[in-house]
């Protein structure tokens, strides 16, 4: 694709982790924590494991 050439995308799918009170389940866990358990989840969910996103 030349420089400055963009292509469409689309969002097609989701994950999110399960909702829990801020006392909970997650009170010692970081945004970065979530945030990695639920991009782990995507990629588990549409088989996304060694793949190049992005490119």
């Amino acid at each position: 694709m030349p420089a400055g050439e963009h292509r469409r995308v689309a969002i097609l799918g989701g994950n999110r982790i399960p909702f829990a009170r801020s006392d909970g389940a997650y009170a010692e866990a970081s945004n970065q924590d979530m945030f990695t358990a639920t991009l782990a989840g995507l990629s588990d969910r549409f088989g996304l494991d060694g793949e190049r996103l992005g490119a």
